[in-house]
């Protein structure tokens, strides 16, 4: 007899899904190696609506794990520490608390509410404003808060890393490094309370292995194309990105409320 979870895996591989897992994914690389960010929510948006969000909120975290390694060096050598590792620790404090919304209440009003706060920042720095000075550790500390809570629910900490790191003073390579840096805290700070309530599942353990090359070519492409030039385009490609994808989050987020 066929045990229940091989059935169900194999449920993954109708072509129609798998096809847009695996587009997904080489887009969700590119965008990781390019502007450092948008991959995790991507993923959990169209995988959401593949397969729901305990499934896409996992997956995410662990097929992102190895593009993660694979920017590491990069990251290290030009990320400001001062950003990074006040944002590190406040990460790693209040992911748990957003893993338990998670898979205890609906979450899409605070999707909706993360979406706007985005949607309002990227207003504010397409039109130059940035603070009168940077962000002390406190102030670091409760917007990495937020990031977790934030990558608990939904996935979407990237987003409020990629703004505050863009409204930060800096070049575009510091800022990237910046950006991967608080993302790569935001993304192994979920492995502890995934692994203690049991969510990376062995569909979810196959399916990231099996999609893990595509998603380390589509990375690999995005950071080419960011040193060979592609930095003079960074703020209006991260504007672009982090526009797009708070608004798809916040349509289908709106959508998913009213429908509860």
């Amino acid at each position: 007899m066929v045990e229940p979870w091989i059935d169900a895996f194999w449920q993954l591989y109708a072509p129609g899904p798998i096809a847009v897992g695996f587009a997904t994914i080489a887009m969700a690389g590119f965008l990781r190696g390019f502007v450092g960010f948008g991959n995790s929510i991507l993923i959990v948006i169209v995988f959401s609506l593949l397969y729901g969000p305990v499934f896409a909120v996992p997956f995410a975290a662990l097929a992102s794990l190895p593009p993660t390694i694979q920017l590491l060096p990069t990251t290290i050598r030009k990320a400001d520490k001062r950003f990074v590792l006040p944002f590190a620790f406040a990460v790693f404090a209040a992911a748990p608390f957003g893993v338990v919304v998670l898979i205890s209440v609906d979450a899409n009003l605070v999707k909706i509410v993360i979406a706007l706060i985005v949607l309002a920042m990227v207003f504010l720095i397409y039109c130059k404003w940035q603070p009168t000075r940077n962000l002390r550790t406190s102030g670091l500390g409760l917007i990495g808060v937020a990031a977790g809570l934030a990558n608990g629910v939904a996935g979407a900490g990237g987003m409020i890393v990629a703004t505050a790191a863009m409204a930060r003073r800096g070049k575009p390579a510091q800022q990237r490094a910046n950006t991967i840096g608080g993302i790569t805290a935001v993304g192994l700070c979920n492995f502890p309370p995934f692994l203690y309530y049991g969510l990376f599942s062995r569909e979810i353990v196959l399916l990231s292995v099996i999609m893990v090359p595509v998603y380390l070519a589509g990375t690999w492409v995005g950071a080419r194309l960011f040193e060979r030039g592609g930095g003079r385009h960074y703020r209006n490609a991260v504007l672009c990105v982090l526009a797009a994808v708070a608004l798809i989050s916040l349509v289908l987020s709106f959508r998913d409320f009213i429908r509860f």
